[in-house]
Formats: C-alpha cells, structure tokens, sequence
C-alpha cells in the first residue's frame, strides 16, 4: 500500500515539493541526526553569575523547554504576553528556550549567546515569569535573560540608559535633592525631546515625578520591632505617600514598626533589582549581601521583613537564592512578605463610578483567591467571588465612603484629573477599620460577574451620565439578592 502511496505521490510530485517525508520516504526513527541531541552535541563551558545547581548547568535548564507549546496558549492565564503582542515564535518562551539551547551547545556559531541577534529575540520578554508558574516543565525564562544579559553586557557594555536605570538606587537619595530640576524634563518643552537623544528616554513616555519630600522612616524606629518595613527606592523617592500610607496601616493593626537600614550606616538599602533589569549581577550581589547582613539580626529573632513594591520585595524571595545560594538567602526568602501578605485581615472589592463631582457606591464584592475547594491550596487569583459581603455592614461601608471614596473622589479633582468612570477599591478590613491595598480604574475580575447582576437599574443610562458630569442627576437601584460565580480550570 506504501509503494502505491509513493508511485501517486511521484507521479503528481516529481520534485517531492508537497508535505515531503510524510508517508513515503519518512526519515529513519533512529536517526541520530535528525535528533536534539545528535552525535557530537556538547555544551559550552559556561561561568555563569546565577546558580543553576538545580538543573546542572545554564545550558541544561534551557533543555528543560520539550517544545509542548503551552506558552502559545491565549487564555486568561500570564504567559507569554510579549507572543500574545507579536504572534512570533521568536518571542515566546519556547522560541527564546530554544534559542539559548542552540547557542549554548554551540550549533549557532561562535559568539551566538551575546550576539545582537540573541538580544533581539530576548529583548521583549518582560520578566513576568508567568513562564516558571504555568510553563508545564517550569522554564524560567525570566532568570535565564537575566543571565543572558550578563554575559551580553560583559561583551558590549551597558547604553547610558541602562547605567541611568540601573545605578538609580545609588544616586537617588542626591538627585532627590534637585527634584524641582528632575521633574522639569516633563513639564518644559523639548526638554523630553533632548532626554531622548542623549540618553535613550522614549520621548513619548513620562518619566515618574520625584518626590519634593523623600520617605524618611528613622523617626519611626522602634527598639522591639514586630515588623521590618522595607522602604523600596521608588516608594522612597517618588511615592512616598504609600509607605506613610502603609505604616498607618500597620499602626493601625498594631504593629510596632522599625525602618529597614543598612547595618554599615551608609547609602540606602537596595534589592538590586535595577541591577538584575540591566544584567549586573555582580552589582545585584553587593547589594544583596549588605540586604542580607543587615537583616539577618532580625529574621534571627524571627522579626519579619515587610514590603510593597513586588518587584522588589519577590526579588528577596527568588533571585537572592540564585545569586547568593546560602543558608541566610533562603531564611531571608522565607520571612519576607508583601504587606498584604502579612497583614491580619480579610479583603474586599468596593466600586464607585465617579464623573469626577458626584459619585455611586455599586454593590461590593469579594474574590477568593485559591484554586481549590473551601478556599484552600496555591493562591492563582479570581478563582470566585460573592456579592454582598457579610462582614461590610452599613456602619463599616460608611467608614469606606467616608475615610476613603470622598477623600479619593476629592484627591482626583484636586490633581487635575477630569476623569470620569470606574473606580475599584482593593480594601483589607484590619479590626473594623477598611484599609486600602490598591486602586484601579476598572471593575475587578471576577468580581464584576456578581456585581454587574445586582444592578437593577439598566447600566447604559448610567454610563452615559458618567461621560456627559450627569451622574448626580442619574437613579440607580440594587438587588437585595446575594450573587456568587466561580471559575472552572482543569
């Protein structure tokens, strides 16, 4: 039957144009060279600045990627968001694994690894590791660009650029100094035109506005700590008003707080991160090591480390281990939280629309967060949600409408912001005081799907009163009936 496959298949197509080596004529199964690891396959010798202890070497983590195409899915999952932008092998995880796997066994020529060519299929990925939780074979390509990226800067040096982003830590408590200056870039015409052409700031983007009053947490210093709070640089000189935010917080579940600081007494404390973004590791390690010094006397008494910024603070958890594999990293990893983390309270979802005068408080929601059954196992996020929430009575909604939508609502205005729309409130009730975690101008995921349903009113009229500053003149009406839904995920 196969020769008569073949006699039809060559009458048709003599020059085995069309689907070549399926049927007749396959390749041999046992061909070596037709194989990932065909004869004569080596790796090259390799000193890396990460640990890769775990898989054996650099070259075999990229070998983990067995090319199952997980990361070219498009569901509501992370990975692989640049793919999901480009729809090009190439900037998807498989793509850049498979990439570095051929480089580093050596079958793209000498050099393949800092190649420009390397850089372009590494570039967009955006460190998200979406890759390392989903990717059914674990591959972490965020940790392997970072690697990349030092050997890529070793060869060809860092842009001024880069410099400016990675050494920020370093400098910015003097340039903090010369804010008026700094923030003049955004606000004085040409001046981000010139930003652009000497040192590579996109013209088009804002930069972040330097705080006129830097975050300083000596004065809050307590001699028996229940917390450490870790004070990121951009919380530090640029946001302020968060870690002020979030000590009122912590006072306010009664915590006593102490500023982290360096034990040497000298520069701020830094994860490295910037260093980590720009490729150099041996930098990110000095500042790893005076990171690690300088709280082991804490997490030796069992003193937890807290922290906003997640970039930051996951930074402690993951790459420390990686870069410096020791018995304080991991204890580092494993008293260091994100303040809602820590925090000994229960969350809540609360939405207004706002046409930037007058504003309506719609029905609140709560989201569970874990995959499995009665709240329980690894927390992926939006796994269900319900409407109304038992513990927000009347009285605790007032305190959230009073102490936090007006004030917000007035904030908006008062920054010069005509915004009209939705606002969600990301609340943690500590006691029976709402605290907040984080804003948005959007309605939450999944808790809209029981909210939208406990509108009673039609929604659109209410929009509509939104965009055209009507909203005070709009009725809306809720369903005293309760609404839950639940995400299904195999």
């Amino acid at each position: 039957m196969v020769e008569i496959f073949r006699d039809v298949k060559t009458a048709f197509d003599p020059d085995g144009l069309m689907n070549p080596g399926k049927i007749v004529d396959p390749p041999k199964m046992d061909d070596r060279s037709l194989f990932r690891f065909k004869p004569g396959y080596e790796q090259i010798d390799l000193k890396t600045g990460l640990d890769w202890s775990e898989w054996g070497s650099f070259a075999n983590a990229t070998e983990m990627c067995n090319n199952n195409g997980a990361c070219r899915k498009r569901d509501a999952a992370v990975m692989c968001p640049s793919f999901r932008a480009t729809d090009n092998e190439k900037d998807v995880t498989r793509g850049r694994a498979n990439t570095l796997r051929l480089a580093l066994s050596g079958q793209l020529g000498p050099d393949a690894l800092t190649s420009k060519e390397m850089m372009d299929t590494m570039k967009l990925c955006v460190g998200c590791k979406g890759c390392k939780r989903e990717c059914p074979t674990g591959v972490d390509m965020a940790k392997m660009k970072t690697e990349f990226l030092y050997h890529y800067r070793k060869q060809h040096g860092l842009r001024l650029f880069d410099r400016l982003v990675a050494y920020l830590p370093r400098y910015a408590s003097m340039a903090s100094k010369f804010w008026w200056a700094l923030n003049m870039r955004d606000t004085i015409w040409g001046m981000a035109k010139a930003s652009e052409w000497i040192a590579g700031f996109n013209a088009e983007v804002k930069l972040p506005v330097w705080s006129n009053n830097p975050f300083n947490g000596k004065n809050m210093d307590d001699d028996h700590p229940d917390l450490i709070l870790w004070a990121d640089t951009f919380n530090r000189y640029f946001d302020p008003e968060n870690l002020h935010a979030a000590l009122r917080v912590l006072k306010a579940g009664g915590y006593k707080v102490k500023f982290a600081e360096a034990l040497d007494g000298e520069r701020d404390l830094c994860c490295g991160r910037t260093f980590l973004a720009a490729g150099l590791i041996d930098e990110a390690k000095l500042e790893a090591r005076r990171v690690i010094e300088s709280f082991a006397p804490y997490i030796a008494k069992g003193i937890p480390i807290v922290g906003l910024e997640p970039s930051c603070l996951l930074t402690l958890r993951d790459e420390y281990k990686s870069m410096l594999p020791c018995q304080e990293a991991n204890d580092l990893a494993d008293n260091s939280f994100l303040i809602e983390e820590f925090l000994d309270g229960i969350e809540l979802s609360v939405f207004v629309l706002t046409d930037g005068e007058a504003y309506v408080i719609l029905p609140e929601a709560k989201d569970y967060k874990r995959i499995g059954e009665a709240d329980t196992g690894p927390n992926t996020g939006g796994m269900g949600a319900v409407s109304p929430v038992s513990f927000a009575d009347a009285h605790f909604m007032k305190k959230v409408e009073d102490k936090i939508i007006v004030p917000t609502i007035k904030g908006i205005k008062s920054e010069g912001f005509d915004y009209h729309g939705f606002v969600f409130f990301g609340l943690i009730k500590v006691g029976e005081e709402p605290m907040v975690i984080e804003y948005n101008v959007r309605m939450g995921d999944p808790e809209t799907e029981v909210v939208m349903p406990r509108i009673k009113s039609d929604i659109v009229p209410l929009l509509v009163a939104t965009a055209q500053g009507k909203l005070s003149e709009a009725t809306v009406a809720f369903e005293k009936n309760a609404a839950a839904t639940g995400v299904l995920v195999s």
